[in-house]
């Protein structure tokens, strides 16, 4: 059966180069948008006051707290046509989960998505937390890896639950096989999801004909993308392994501090990973 060649290896990484936590403030409707990038090991008596994690101001509120996997090292999203107004894919979710419902409080680890030993040291991370913290009530991981539908036999049949999941069972057989490394990356996936943990995947942005590899892992949820009027848009994944679809178009100005910012603004934002934070907000509603 064809299927995508790996990668090549990628290289080591020490535990330095992941990002521990990145903390937002929860519980008020008054956001800083500041938050802590650890990228290096630093001891309680190292840190400064600018490198505390932001606290909840109201105590007496227990907020759901989601984990957002995601790169928030590279500056890659420019906002406008003025270069410093450039934000990382992570401060993009982060935006949204935040304007979205500002009563979930937000952590983060910072990965490089190419990395499979960073992701699974990410969600290895999120699963030792997660046995003292019993308020992780999801991850955010918008992150795609798309290979042909029709590469896997007849897509139609998704339509049949027992299908969809066996399905599943041998596309991780082959990822087995043909990619080690991604395999264990959706073992960790599925160490978190097995604590009732649900990870919200993006479906990815090239169309019907593809899926993302990572939606055979299971307990996660795939979430397309729509427009604001709730119409799929054309790059999104449209199979029977997308769980759901919310808005992932959004025009820049959504993600500037005040609205009466210059606009300069002309194209909108689009893509399902845009979509994922959308349908974590609207789930921790409560």
């Amino acid at each position: 059966m064809p299927f995508i060649l790996p990668p090549p290896p990628l290289p080591k990484i020490s535990q330095n180069n992941i990002s521990k936590k990145i903390k937002y403030n929860g519980c008020d409707s008054s956001f800083q948008h500041n938050y802590r990038l650890n990228y290096n090991q630093v001891s309680n008596s190292q840190q400064t006051d600018s490198d505390k994690a932001v606290k909840p101001k109201n105590k007496k509120v227990r907020c759901p707290k989601v984990i957002i996997v995601d790169n928030f090292k590279d500056k890659t999203v420019q906002l406008d046509d003025k270069e410093e107004r450039m934000l990382s894919h992570g401060e993009i979710i982060a935006k949204i989960i935040e304007k979205e419902n500002p009563n979930i409080e937000l952590e983060g680890i910072s990965i490089d998505f190419n990395n499979d030993e960073q992701i699974q040291e990410a969600f290895k991370i999120i699963a030792e937390n997660a046995k003292g913290d019993k308020n992780i009530k999801g991850v955010n991981f918008s992150a795609a890896t798309l290979v042909q539908l029709s590469k896997f036999g007849k897509p139609v049949l998704l339509r049949d639950p027992n299908y969809k999941k066996a399905f599943k069972d041998d596309v991780k057989k082959i990822i087995k096989k043909v990619l080690p490394g991604f395999y264990k990356s959706i073992q960790s996936i599925e160490k978190v999801t097995s604590m009732g943990i649900p990870v919200y995947i993006s479906g990815g942005n090239q169309g019907v004909k593809k899926f993302n590899l990572y939606s055979c892992a299971n307990g996660v949820i795939t979430v397309g993308a729509t427009d604001k009027g709730g119409n799929k848009i054309a790059i999104s994944a449209n199979s029977k392994l997308v769980d759901r679809y919310e808005q992932g178009v959004f025009n820049p100005d959504y993600f500037k501090k005040r609205s009466c910012e210059d606009n300069n603004s002309l194209i909108n934002i689009e893509g399902t990973s845009l979509s994922t934070p959308v349908a974590i907000a609207k789930d921790f509603k409560y």
